[in-house]
């Protein structure tokens, strides 16, 4: 097998494909491929005494999913180097030019010594003539920053400042890492310092009580590995740098660890450098207190204005404020050195939750603060993962799970913001299996003994039945992955329903084939569960309500051209909400209190107020209505205000739909003051139609 055929097996693992149509739209392979794929694949599957890959007369395949599973997780094993030997197969990744350009020159960063062009052909497996084409494209793709010379001293060697060449050998290694090049092949670079990166890294998090995620501690050791190896072969001339870090703590414990077990790093530099990249990588857990009333009072600012600009009152601003030190440190890092940091699929995240989406516009607004700290504007992939965790944190009490079969945890190796994304998404499939733990692989054992069942985003040895899904599914993979769990759990209870039935049977009537019968009675009850679980689905997807399709459809609209006080505003917005039996008394009385207060957060920008709370302090159901008055009605701290919308929606999910989608309004002050000249409400709705519809094609 080679690397195609193990990115077309862990394909069919992670989105339960149950065809080659399905497979096809998945991975782009022709039909060719595929077939040659799978044929080399079942080979595999045979040699380990493992069920094979079969095609039923109708097309679909037939396949025992957790032997596919061992399959996968025996090869990702394989892919670990033992004494030096590296399988046939590993090497298939060098085939593509890209990847292949990438290791030489991560070889060339990181080598502790002189580099000939013969040592990089061994290395690489390649012929002169493909290593000289491959030094010429290196040479023209380099930024202007970098120059690639030969030195016949000291061999190939990349030019350009110690910052650069540490950002360099960051980005190199991390474009191998996130397209699952076999950056294993490295290890051999620092063979003798691998014990030594292991002790330092745990070292590390004793020290500061904390826990790496499973990808920032496999790329940290890698990255500490090769620093070290390429710290061997610096120039003097290369040290008259410092990145001002010899104050921290951090860096403190760094020196001493090192000088105490390591005696290569001789300057300040390689211990700065080493504390970088330990700042910068993402933890799951953190209980360090963090001492920094710069960053602190940053973060405050950024959730003062979040509230503001989201209409989102937090309630326990210092639980939060403490959440997202611990991961704003290491952007804050990241930031200011300009390191290199992506995240598999975080884009898509952001393009397909809806909820990520709302809250990244209100954290675009609210980032000012970091910006102005930093000097620099903060990168879209931050902007990304700071927009999820907020998300997160937002909705992460939206639901209790009651009566619940199933006890599941959701490990996934990029942190625990990821796989908190990862448990929202399987919430919302399995609404009857409760989720109890967000975690890493190196923590999921706290975990195992309680629960029923593991989703996870790559392959895990465990007894407890395991499947294995991507970040970010669409509707078929969730339909798929729904299916084949509760035809798993359900298969003893048709097993024993067979039985059961066959008995009965048997008691009216002679048999005679009572192996076909079982059979095809468990054929009838897997069907019927089938088409029960679909059924089920349909019944517990809950539609995502906007602000628009409530007003639009069921909202009430007032159009006032009197001189209003904001209490007689309140009461007046808030009438046909309690006739409509949308709320309850109680819920206009706890409004009309927030709204009360100087320093309320219902506001978006100039002129629009949105009076909400929380579903228990008296929502009935879904609704809102629009009060527009013409003259300005003047709020609490002399905030003048034309349009007042309170709502009362059950989900926080769909409060942020509406929340991000009047954002909008509230920045277009001229199509306000068009609809301000409205007079009927039927003018006013189509306005407002009009605009979302705008909005949308803009997008």
């Amino acid at each position: 097998m080679n690397t195609k055929d193990l990115k077309l097996l862990e394909t069919i693992v992670r989105s339960h494909v149950t065809n080659s149509q399905q497979l096809k739209s998945l991975v782009h392979f022709s039909t060719r491929q595929i077939t040659y794929s799978i044929k080399k694949i079942n080979d595999e599957l045979s040699l380990h005494g493992l069920s094979l890959i079969k095609r039923s007369n109708s097309g679909e395949w037939l396949y025992e999913a957790n032997d596919l599973q061992k399959l996968l997780i025996y090869m990702n094993q394989a892919m670990v180097f033992k004494e030096g030997t590296i399988p046939e197969y590993i090497n298939d990744d060098l085939a593509y030019s890209e990847i292949r350009r990438y290791s030489e020159l991560l070889f060339i960063l990181a080598n502790p010594k002189k580099v000939t062009t013969q040592e990089i052909m061994a290395f690489i497996g390649i012929s002169k003539n493909t290593a000289r084409n491959d030094f010429s494209k290196i040479k023209k793709e380099l930024p202007p920053d970098y120059t690639l010379i030969f030195d016949p001293q000291n061999g190939y060697m990349i030019e350009s400042s110690m910052a650069k060449l540490h950002t360099l050998l960051l980005e190199v290694f991390n474009y191998l890492f996130e397209r699952h090049a076999t950056v294993n092949r490295f290890e051999s670079l620092f063979s003798e310092e691998r014990e030594f990166v292991s002790f330092f890294i745990h070292t590390y998090e004793q020290t500061f009580k904390l826990k790496f995620s499973d990808n920032s501690l496999t790329k940290l050791y890698y990255l500490i590995g090769l620093s070290l190896s390429s710290f061997k072969r610096r120039t003097k001339e290369q040290i008259d740098f410092s990145y001002d870090l010899q104050e921290l703590d951090e860096f403190q414990m760094i020196r001493n660890c090192i000088d105490q077990h390591y005696q290569h790093a001789e300057i300040a530099i390689d211990y700065e450098w080493l504390t970088l990249l330990f700042l910068s990588f993402n933890t799951i857990s953190n209980e360090f207190e963090i001492l920094d009333s710069r960053i602190y009072q940053v973060i405050m600012e950024m959730i003062t204005l979040f509230q503001s600009k989201s209409a989102i009152r937090i309630s326990n601003k210092e639980e939060l404020i403490n959440r997202l030190m611990n991961h704003l440190r290491p952007a804050i890092y990241r930031i200011r050195y300009e390191l290199p940091f992506e995240i598999d699929d975080l884009a898509e995240i952001v393009k397909e939750n809806h909820e990520v989406s709302a809250v990244l516009n209100f954290v675009k607004e609210s980032i000012v603060p970091l910006e102005a700290f930093l000097r620099k504007t903060i990168p879209e992939t931050e902007l990304y993962l700071i927009s999820v965790y907020f998300c997160s944190e937002l909705l992460n009490s939206s639901i209790i799970e009651t009566h619940v079969r199933k006890k599941a945890i959701v490990v996934c190796s990029n942190g625990l913001i990821m796989a908190n994304v990862m448990a929202k998404t399987l919430k919302e499939i399995f609404p009857d299996i409760q989720f109890v733990a967000s975690s890493s692989v190196r923590e999921m054992d706290k975990f195992v003994e309680d629960v029923d069942l593991i989703f996870s985003n790559q392959p895990l040895k465990s007894e407890i039945p395991l499947y294995i899904i991507q970040p970010i599914m669409n509707e078929e993979e969730k339909n798929r992955l729904r299916n084949r769990v509760l035809i798993d759990f359900s298969t003893n209870n048709i097993s024993k329903e067979t039985r059961n039935l066959t008995e009965i049977i048997r008691r009216y009537s002679a048999v005679q084939n009572e192996e076909s019968l079982q059979t095809d009675i468990e054929r009838f009850l897997i069907n019927y569960a089938n088409s029960l679980i679909y059924l089920d689905r349909q019944s517990k997807q809950e539609q995502k309500i906007s602000f628009v399709e409530l007003l639009v459809s069921e909202g009430i609209i007032l159009v006032s051209t009197k001189q209003l006080t904001w209490q007689n505003a309140m009461e007046l917005s808030c009438q046909p909400l309690l006739k409509e039996q949308v709320i309850n008394q109680n819920y206009q009385t706890i409004l009309m209190s927030q709204m009360a207060d100087e320093e309320a957060y219902y506001f978006l920008n100039n002129r629009i107020a949105i009076p909400h709370s929380s579903p228990e302090n008296g929502v009935i159901k879904g609704g809102c209505s629009l009060l527009i008055s013409v003259d300005p009605i003047i709020f609490p701290g002399n905030r003048p205000i034309h349009f007042i919308s309170p709502f009362a929606i059950g989900k926080k999910e769909n409060y942020l739909l509406a929340i991000n989608q009047l954002l909008q309004l509230s920045k277009d002050e001229e199509y306000q003051q068009e609809i301000l000249l409205c007079t009927t409400e039927d003018e006013v709705r189509k306005k407002i139609k009009n605009f979302f519809k705008e909005e949308a094609i803009c997008q």
